[in-house]
């Protein structure tokens, strides 16, 4: 059994950067100007255009990608850069699940100190079920009787409340309010019952607090990924939307225009040593003339496109900062609470959860570029 088995998901908590010192607004700023839907268009235009016989003017979405691409190395290098010891030490100080050792204390331990600990542990688990070993091997047998069954869940039942038994309250059942009195004061049940409860207190307080913050936490990641959710949909949609309007305004005009080329070609246009020269140079006319009105509508096309596009893209980076941030924030604070109160390393990286809606708002900025769709067996003319 390796010795880090049970701490793993404690340990592998090194391998994500602290964040301490770096703010998901940081993260935004550092995140380089998007280019403009008019000069993608022109990108599109210049790069596309069958005809063209100088180089591009610009390439503003290679130039994006290397400002992006070098934005990114440096948001890393100042999240290592500013990884604090008080972070790496809220982890190692939390306790692995299920036991009273720290993450340091058990990275510490011998392979066998580990597998003693977990032993031990589920021990200590079923004990306070009131079941021993051999009722652990019944319930994993799968193969319980009735009586059995209701026997073991009398042993839970009497360990949970003090020794109250299903006997017990089905004698109750009937009795009078001074008749129940009587009765546990009598069989000593009332004196072991309340013993419990004062030995639980503290523990039932614990719980009933641990409980409502996970119940809040949940609540919130339902929302949480509500947004980013929201994300992906308006991304398929933008897309749908995209192919609709091809369909409807584009699709028709461009076949259209492909239906001449392919005349034209079957007419000799392209032909390299043509047999009836003037026939092949009315051809290539033609062609070349239909060629150009195609890649005038694809252009049209995109024209309209690629605004839709990086409104898309831009809007979802507003969402990121308006409405994800905000909702990782408040579980940020829960995370603390909760932290605060078990000292769990699931809850020990709190400090980093707002950090995700920068780096979603930076990885979101990277698709301006990516604006075209894939039509197939269409070209642009080229």
């Amino acid at each position: 059994m390796n010795r880090l088995f049970i701490i793993v998901a404690a340990l592998m908590l090194f391998c994500i950067p602290a964040h301490s010192q770096m703010t998901p607004e940081a993260i935004m700023e550092a995140t380089p100007d998007l280019p403009s839907a008019a000069a993608l268009f022109q990108e599109f235009r210049e790069h596309h255009n069958p005809y063209r016989t100088t180089a591009p003017d610009a390439n503003p979405s290679a130039d994006f990608i290397e400002a992006w691409r070098s934005a990114r190395r440096k948001i890393e290098d100042a999240k290592q850069k500013f990884m604090t010891p008080g972070l790496r030490q809220n982890v190692m100080d939390a306790k692995v699940g299920g036991t009273n050792k720290t993450a340091r204390q058990v990275s510490e331990m011998s392979e066998s100190e580990v597998k003693s600990m977990a032993m031990s542990t589920m021990k200590d688990r079923i004990g306070a079920l009131g079941l021993n070993q051999a009722d652990l091997a019944k319930l994993q047998s799968g193969n319980l009787s009735e009586a059995e069954t209701k026997a073991l869940a009398g042993k839970v039942l009497a360990a949970q409340t003090g020794g109250l038994t299903e006997k017990d309250i089905k004698a109750m059942s009937n009795m009078t309010e001074e008749q129940r009195k009587d009765f546990m004061q009598e069989s000593g049940l009332g004196v072991s019952i309340s013993e419990k409860m004062a030995a639980d207190k503290g523990k039932r307080s614990k719980n009933k607090q641990e409980y409502l913050l996970i119940t809040k936490l949940q609540a919130l990641e339902a929302r949480i990924k509500a947004v980013t959710d929201d994300f992906r949909n308006k991304e398929n949609q933008t897309r749908q939307a995209g192919y609709a309007l091809y369909e409807r305004s584009y699709k028709a005009r461009i076949a259209d225009f492909e239906a001449q080329m392919q005349a034209a070609v079957q007419d000799g246009a392209l032909e390299e040593k043509p047999v009836d020269a003037d026939k092949t140079k009315v051809a290539y006319v033609r062609f070349k003339a239909a060629h150009e009105s195609l890649f005038k509508t694809w252009c049209d096309f995109y024209g309209q496109y690629i605004p839709m596009w990086r409104n898309h893209v831009t809007g979802c980076m507003d969402d990121c900062r308006s409405k994800l941030l905000p909702l990782l924030r408040q579980k940020q604070d829960l995370q603390e609470q909760l932290y605060a109160l078990t000292q769990q390393a699931d809850y020990a990286l709190s400090a980093a959860t707002p950090i995700l809606a920068g780096d979603l708002y930076f990885e979101l900025a990277e698709k301006v570029v990516d604006y075209e769709l894939e039509f197939t067996g269409l070209t642009y003319g080229i």
